[in-house]
């Protein structure tokens, strides 16, 4: 099975690379047509696109029909260069290709010599009139002006329609809801690559936090996605870093405050506690430049953020347990990216980044599975947990030109998180591969609140390998213009869960007074535990997905875009050493016979 499925992937991915396609997760593309000045078609026109910031370029030649389609640009300020015999330079500038999009340019020449030149000063298009999607775009003059406390760029994104922001208390897990879909349902890039958690989706918003500083613009798409986007069914967000330009350029950045700034809480106050030492401290900055100019340049960014926010809860029935105090966060984050242009054909492009996050303690509320359905404070330290987070995505680019009309891209990128969520007790213990909830006192629930010991512990790690391959080709004059567009992407998720939570027990009370023997209504009336031992898992997935799209620019006023697309996943589970399946290939089969005695498998 497993060889059949390994060869199963290599004819598909090496199939791809024979195949036309375009992918805009990560990157821009501009097509238009060449007149002369009374409207006939030229061609034969030299079109060089030049990146004003970094000055890698692109050049291609107008088709039969004046037509010229330029794919896989990395989003930025563009310069629109062409010449032909016989007629004036062209020349345009400012041109803005956002992410994920298509702007379409149309230009005439003039008749004059080569030595003259006609420069072009307009606005650039902000409409893509060759896409039906349905959503928008931020640029790098929102991110950087609009405020957002939280420093994730998923605030902003609720500025566009369909769109709500679900801010979150705990660090750096904020998220949307899209069109009214589950928030999980987000399927979050960056650069081209996946940013999604593969076991919860974008419940928490993307796997690693990208800073503001180094977002340059994101692409949010809320319906009517073109075939090369999937794994969705709420929004697409589709998000590009920054990039080193020709110029060394950074910037510093500094927030602080402390509690002399914040009213005291307003229960501290009503029980006459001292106020906590809350602060939020965010530092840090970006920096970049050429190593080689016009072809080689860098950008990195570090930050850098701590966090004591308040909590104060108060137990009216037990006035002794009220208390006010402070979480801590922290967080380092840090990305790299370097962009070089080999030659005028081939390109290549690596980021990493990288988000460490420990949060010690977490003063959180549990809803237990009771009757009731009770929401449960904590109270006391003991009942407190810590959590270290460990966030890593990375992905490498290679783009070939192929001809004047194809471009190649192949791109491989990991997703990578480790976290740890544990009780103080275990935390004491050491690491998940070795601390034992069931040594820790059992968890007491009162009616209001828990005490004695919180029942979490776990540590989960999650790693998704991806490898794309991209793939374009531009016809310029079959009835109409064609992009035609064929992707090909392998998925290889491994997903591990070591979980011990309630393996301490759990006493549940119908009161919140404190346990009397000589009382029998503060007796326990149930106890709760997990049996069996620790719950380990192992999977191993393999996804493959795959896209065919063709855009059909029939006249300027006309596109019509066809496309399809399959995805395939395959998630088999090892059995071993499960009491239930002794023997792994005897999986359970449910049997029973019908009146005509025969057998019925379900």
């Amino acid at each position: 099975m497993n060889r059949v499925f390994v060869g199963l992937v290599l004819a598909v991915f090496l199939g791809a690379l024979a195949a036309p396609t375009l992918a805009q997760q990560g990157t821009a593309d501009i097509g238009g047509r060449a007149t002369d000045e009374q409207g006939a078609v030229l061609p034969g026109v030299m079109i060089v696109l030049t990146n004003e910031e970094t000055g890698v370029f692109r050049q291609v030649m107008s088709g039969e029909d004046g037509s010229y389609f330029v794919s896989a640009l990395t989003p930025g300020r563009y310069r629109l260069a062409a010449t032909l015999a016989g007629f004036r330079n062209f020349d345009r500038r400012s041109l803005i290709l956002e992410v994920g999009k298509t702007l379409t340019i149309n230009f005439a020449l003039a008749v004059g010599a080569l030595a003259e030149s006609v420069t072009v000063t307009d606005v650039s298009p902000i409409i893509d009139v060759t896409s039906t999607e349905v959503g928008g775009n931020i640029g790098t003059s929102e991110i950087v002006e609009l405020p957002a406390p939280n420093r994730n760029f998923f605030a902003m994104v609720a500025l566009l329609p369909g769109v709500q922001f679900v801010p979150s208390s705990q660090f750096g897990n904020d998220t949307i809801i899209a069109s009214g879909q589950a928030q999980q349902g987000n399927n979050v890039t960056l650069d081209g690559g996946y940013n999604s958690d593969d076991a919860i989706g974008s419940n928490a918003g993307g796997q690693t936090r990208t800073p503001l500083e180094s977002v340059q613009e994101f692409q949010v798409l809320t319906n009517q996605y073109d075939a090369e986007f999937g794994r969705a069914s709420g929004a697409v967000v589709n998000a590009v870093t920054k990039q080193g330009t020709n110029q060394f350029r950074g910037v510093v950045f500094g927030y602080f405050t402390n509690s002399a700034l914040t009213a005291q809480d307003y229960f501290a106050r009503l029980n006459n506690q001292a106020k906590p030492e809350s602060s939020l401290k965010q530092w840090g900055g970006t920096f970049g430049g050429p190593i080689v100019r016009n072809k080689f340049h860098f950008f990195g960014s570090l930050e850098r953020i701590t966090e004591s926010p308040n909590r104060a809860f108060n137990f009216p029935a037990r006035p002794e347990l009220n208390f006010s105090t402070v979480e801590h966060r922290e967080a380092w984050n840090e990305m790299v990216r370097v962009d070089h242009q080999i030659n005028a054909n081939n390109t290549w492009a690596f980021r990493y980044l990288g988000e460490s996050s420990p949060q010690i303690p977490i003063i959180q509320t549990r809803r237990t599975p009771t009757i009731q359905g009770t929401l449960r404070s904590p109270a006391g330290a003991a009942a407190f947990t810590d959590e270290t987070d460990l966030d890593q995505t990375m992905v490498g680019t290679y783009t070939t030109v192929l001809g004047n009309s194809r471009v190649n891209t192949i791109r491989a990128s990991a997703t990578l998180e480790h976290w740890y969520h544990g009780s103080i007790c275990v935390r004491g213990q050491g690491s998940e591969d070795v601390f034992d909830q069931s040594k820790c006192p059992p968890t007491l629930y009162q009616l209001t609140f828990f005490t004695q010991q919180s029942p979490e512990a776990q540590g989960p790690w999650d790693r998704n390998y991806q490898l794309q391959d991209v793939y374009s080709w531009f016809v310029p004059d079959m009835k109409g213009s064609h992009e035609f567009k064929v992707g090909t992407t392998y998925h290889y998720t491994i997903l591990r869960r070591t979980i011990q939570t309630h393996m301490n027990g759990g006493f549940f009370f119908n009161t919140d007074l404190p346990f009397d023997p000589t009382n029998p209504r503060t007796y326990p009336e149930r106890f709760t535990l997990r049996v069996g031992g620790p719950f380990r898992f192992n999977m191993h997935s393999h996804t493959i997905e795959g896209f065919a799209q063709d855009k059909w620019r029939i006249s300027s006023h006309a596109t019509v875009s066809l496309g399809v697309r399959y995805d395939l996943e395959v998630s088999p589970v090892d059995e071993t050493g499960s009491p239930l399946f002794k023997d792994p290939p005897a999986y359970p089969v449910d049997s029973s016979r019908t009146d005509s005695a025969r057998p019925v498998d379900r």
